[in-house]
This record gives C-alpha cells, structure tokens and sequence, in this order.
C-alpha cells in the first residue's frame, strides 16, 4: 500500500471551529487512505517537526497575515511547495465586517504568501479573479456539505400555535447586509405581532433590535458541528440572506443555501453572484434584488403559504443531497492536491492568467471571422475582422480553405495573435468580439487562447478523438494512419486531453508558434486528400453524419488537430475560457456540472502524475454522469469509446 501524503497546516483557527471543518477536515476524513492532515501550529508556536515528511505546507485564510514576514520567509525557505487556501478575500474586508480593523493588518502577509505560494485554493471563481492578480495559478474547489450532519425532515406542519420563525446568521446581519431587510422585518413586526419571531445569530445583534419583543439573539457558535445540530433545533421557517453587493460579498461562497436547504428551510438570497449561479428562483429559494418591496412581499408570501414555504424547502434540499454531498465531491479535492503535490507544474482546474509582462497589454490581434454567403455574413460580429471565401469553391474543406488562403498569403507577425472564427461563433459560445479580446486583455502573456465551446465534450472523454470516434465511427484507426503518414510519433487511443488542451470548432487565437504546427500537420492532409491516389485518401473524403447534412471526415479531424498540437506541446503558455464562462454543452448534462470539473481535474491529476488509479477513477465517474445525462448511453460498465 502506498504512502499517504502529508499536509502541513498552519492555521490558528481551532479544528472544531467552521472554517477548517468545511475546507479541509470533513473532505479530507473522505480521503483518509490517501491523505494525512499535519497541523504545525499548537499552543501558538509553529512547530517544523514535520516537514521532512509532509509533502505539502498550507497556510489557512488569515493565518498568514498574522505572521511576521520573517517567519513566512522561513516556511517558504523549508523546500515543500506552499497552497495559500481561504473561502474569503480577506485581503480586502469591508470597513463595518465585525473583523475590519484587523483584516488591515493581515493584507500584507496575505498578499506576500499569495504572491509565492506554487497554488492558491479557493472555493468560488470570483474569488479566483481576485486572486489570481497576486498568482496565476488558481484552483477553484467549490464548498459542500456532509449532508447528513445537517439535515433535518421539512416540517409537514406549522408551529401549533402558529408562529413564524425567521433567522438570520452571522454576515446576514451586519449592518450594510441587515439593512437591506430592516425596514420589511419592522414592517412585518408590526402586521403580525406574536405570530412571528426573529432569531439572530452572530456577533453583535443589530442596533435598535436588543430588546424589540419580536426579536432573540444568540451569540455566534464557533464549533462546526454544534452549529449544525443547533440549525436543526432552531426550527427555522424562513431564513434571510441579505447581502450588499460589494467585492468581499461577491467573493463568499454559497455555503448558508447548503446548510440551511440540508436543514429543510425555506431561505430568500440578495441576488448576487454568489448565489445565483445554485439558487433556483422560486424553486430552490428565493433571488431578490436590494429593494425593500421585494423584501417585504417575498417574506409575506413565505409567511402566508405554508405549502409554498415547503416546496422552497424540499426542492432545495433534494437538490443539496442530489448534487453538493460532500461524500460524492471528495474525489475532487484528491486530484487538485495531488496535482500540487505533483512535481510537474501544476494545471489549475479553471483558467489561469499567465503572469503579466511589461508590454503585456500591447497585443496584436488579428481575430478574423469566415464568411462565405449573405446568410453566414449577417452573423458576423462588427468587432471581428470579416475574412471572405470568395465563393466558396470548396465547401468540401469548410472553413480550413480560408485559413490555408490566409495563412500562404501573408506573413505573420511572430508576437501577434491569429484567430479564424466560424459565423455561429457567438451561436455556440454565447460571447462577442468585446468579450473575446476582454479576456485576452485580462490574462496577458499566453501563447495560445482556447474558446471551447462545450464543456460536456471537453469533460466526459478522455480526448478529442474520442468524442470523435463516438460520433464519427472510424475517426480513429484514420486519424492513427494519417498520424503514421505525417510522420507525428503519437498515439492516439492513449492521448488524454483536458481542458487545457480541448478545444473544438477551432476557436483558438494564438500566436504564429502554434498555428505553424497546426499548418502542417493539416497541410499533409490536404496533400494526401488532395492526391487521390491512396486508401488514405479516399478515407478521409468519406462523408460522416453532422445534425441532418453530411460532412468528410477530413473536417472532423482538421477541427481536433489544434487540441493534438496543445497536448503535444506543454510548453505553449495556454488560457482557456473560465470554466463558468463555458457552455455546458448539452443541456442534460447541466445536473452534472460539478462532476465534469471533477472528471477534468482526474484528467489533470493523472496527467500530472501517471497514475492509473486516476483514470481508473475517472472512467467510473463519467460511467455514473453518462448514465444520468446521456439518453443514447446504456452501457452497464465502464466503457471507452475506441
């Protein structure tokens, strides 16, 4: 049996307390035959006993920021790679959080070990942006739950007596937050009288409500677990999210929707990032702009409709068990730290910013989009530059005829960008020219640029030539002789491609180093197809389904060569689009987003590493996703497409 790896953790926070629990000690006690956590901070002092055989030192939300320099110097300098982890931006806490004046004080040592950690953690991709201006290399691993700890049947009826319980927890009522619900809690205070209660949680209770008769507070449980019983005993109807919409707020994650849904409880959110990308509107909660109308007339629904209040709650809660049990999320967290871990650099699970250069904002692009009719140029972005095919004498090659045009008819600028989009570009992607060099803008320095535009193609097959054997039979015994007849050493059944690497339709902007070795793999191909005279040939000019027309293979394997190129050129410095930015794809698939960012990260994992066990473990995975979201799958084991 092989070794566990090690984590040393410095943290000040207790082990009982929330944070540690949700980020690293609950995930981690899933993984307990591959992971031991070391803590290396006890009675205050930070012990270096463990070093030599932890594989990984993590410093923990504000822990850092409570250290001299001197001694995060000396951590850095023991020789094990460092992950700064935090669910928060603590760098930058707002002026009246509970925590402010001291949240000053840790930026700098925050920010110092953010700057030379080998990996930041962090739990939302909002809070990814706003750290990977201090590090390029960002892991987003999403908050779940152990649903059982939490949960609580949703009451089949009311209080006997008729009261209302509605609460609000710890950031809910800090003031910029509670005022927006104040004035439709007094309002509410006021129609219903004894009927209803408002329980408080946190660190102070709102000025003016100390001793309103309507109103209990209770101070802040700092033990994870006891917090989670206590939510059950509550026996809250209603809980209220109110949340101003500022940085810090964007930054949370959705952590109180998991609780308080796995608690059976009908819950009503300010409608801001964080939660709009889980929430369900008038299904699995309530997503309400900072108006007080809407406060007001969402709570009185929820007060009079018990049946309503119940179906918020249950829905939410089917959907918690269904889709955030930490128990069935726990395999994400062991393949982005052994991807850490690893002693090859690491690929985060979404897109990283390569590192900024002085000149780094001075970038050419040259981002042209095909046209070849009237109908294909009315679909062209103003922002794009229009690239013809006069006539479009061979239809039969798409849009490579454009590309090959342009690219044996101009020199390229070595240090420029080169992009060659289909019309249906924003038809597939949903972005425009503006969002398009935005992101380039926003993440200077890379080689290549990738859009791809499906994330359930990119995630549930092992490559892009596996996806196209499954919907192009024979894609692959041609795709591996035409390799042999180019003269590339690859093979194609054990190539894996991830979300680095896949990239479909050829949305790509890149500089001339990629887009000379995508021209001559296809090149040859062309010279081959063009030839006529071998079986080869006459392979790749066989027509294959595509929707309700047909295409030549030659298209289909065209359109994979620049996803071979990314895999077999690590070096290239690659973008992709952010993971919440890419399409799903097929829609069945959206119940299984979280899966297929697990099902990448085994792919990085294994990339990163060799191990076999986590292929192993992705082939089970995507077994179980296609199972559930694929109507045409009906293996009954794991199976690969070739």
């Amino acid at each position: 049996m092989s070794r566990k790896k090690r984590i040393l953790i410095y943290t000040v926070e207790s082990t009982w307390s929330p944070c540690p629990q949700i980020r690293l000690i609950r995930p981690f006690a899933h993984l307990e035959d591959k992971w031991e956590l070391i803590w290396g901070i006890r009675d205050g002092v930070i012990m270096t006993d463990a070093v030599d055989s932890a594989d990984l030192i993590l410093l923990h939300r504000f822990t850092p920021g409570l250290l001299p320099i001197t001694a995060l110097e000396a951590i850095f300098a023991l020789g094990k790679p460092v992950v700064y982890e935090s669910d928060d931006l603590l760098n930058e806490i707002p002026h009246d959080h509970p925590e402010a004046a001291a949240g000053a004080s840790w930026k700098e040592g925050i920010e110092y070990t953010a700057r030379r950690a080998k990996a930041i953690v962090v739990s939302t991709e909002f809070l990814a942006d706003k750290y990977r201006a201090l590090n390029p290399n960002v892991h987003v691993l999403p908050n779940y739950l152990d649903f059982d700890l939490f949960f609580r049947p949703v009451p089949k009826v009311d209080q006997p007596d008729g009261t209302i319980t509605i609460g609000l927890l710890g950031s809910s009522i800090q003031p910029s937050n509670f005022a927006l619900v104040e004035k439709s809690l007094q309002t509410l205070c006021e129609r219903y009288g004894e009927r209803l209660r408002i329980h408080f949680v946190g660190w102070h209770c709102p000025a003016g409500w100390e001793n309103h008769p309507n109103a209990r507070f209770q101070s802040f449980i700092h033990e994870y677990i006891d917090y989670a019983a206590q939510l059950k005993q509550w026996n809250w109807d209603i809980a209220l999210i109110p949340l101003a919409s500022d940085e810090y707020n964007q930054c949370k994650s959705y952590i109180k929707w998991l609780d308080y849904s796995a608690a059976g409880i009908a819950s009503a959110f300010s409608d801001v990032t964080v939660y709009n990308e889980v929430v369900t509107h008038d299904e699995t909660g309530f997503l309400l702009p900072n108006d007080d109308q809407a406060w007001l007339d969402t709570i009185t629904q929820l007060i009079e409709s018990p049946a309503k209040r119940r179906a918020i709650a249950q829905a939410g809660q089917q959907e918690v068990q269904r889709d955030f049990d930490l128990r069935a999320k726990a395999a994400l967290y062991d393949a982005v730290y052994s991807s850490i871990v690893a002693p090859t650099a690491a690929r985060p699970t979404s897109a990283p910013a390569p590192a900024p250069t002085p000149d780094a904002t001075i970038m050419t692009k040259n981002i042209l989009q095909i046209h070849y009719d009237d109908a294909s140029r009315r679909m062209l972005d103003p922002g794009f530059i229009p690239l013809e095919i006069v006539g479009n004498p061979r239809a039969d090659w798409r849009e490579y005829w454009g590309i090959r045009s342009y690219f044996l008819n101009n020199d390229l600028d070595a240090d420029a960008y080169y992009g060659f989009l289909s019309p249906i570009f924003h038809s597939k992607t949903g972005l425009q020219a503006h969002q398009v060099k935005g992101h380039m803008d926003a993440n200077p320095g890379a080689d290549v640029y990738t859009f791809s535009p499906t994330m359930s193609d990119a995630a549930c097959y092992l490559s892009v030539f596996e996806q196209g054997n499954r919907r192009h039979p024979e894609m692959l015994p041609i795709t591996i002789e035409l390799m042999r007849a180019v003269g590339l050493d690859v093979d194609i059944p054990t190539l894996i491609n991830d979300f680095r690497s896949t990239v479909y339709c050829n949305y790509i902007i890149a500089k001339p180093v990629f887009w000379e070795k995508w021209f001559a793999i296809n090149e040859r191909m062309f010279e081959i197809a063009e030839a006529g005279d071998s079986t080869l040939a006459r392979k790749l000019t066989e027509v294959t389904d595509y929707g309700k027309s047909t295409v030549q293979m030659k298209v289909f394997i065209m359109e994979r060569i620049g996803s071979l190129v990314l895999a077999l050129m690590p070096e290239l410095r690659v973008v992709n689009i952010p993971v919440d930015a890419m399409r799903i794809g097929n829609p069945m698939f959206y119940p299984c987003r979280d899966e297929m960012v697990i099902l990448d990260a085994l792919k990085q994992a294994y990339l990163n590493s060799s191990d076999v066990a986590y292929l192993q473990r992705y082939r089970a995975l995507r077994h179980d996703v296609l199972r559930r979201c694929d109507t045409e799958y009906d293996a009954q084991q794991p199976i690969d497409f070739y």
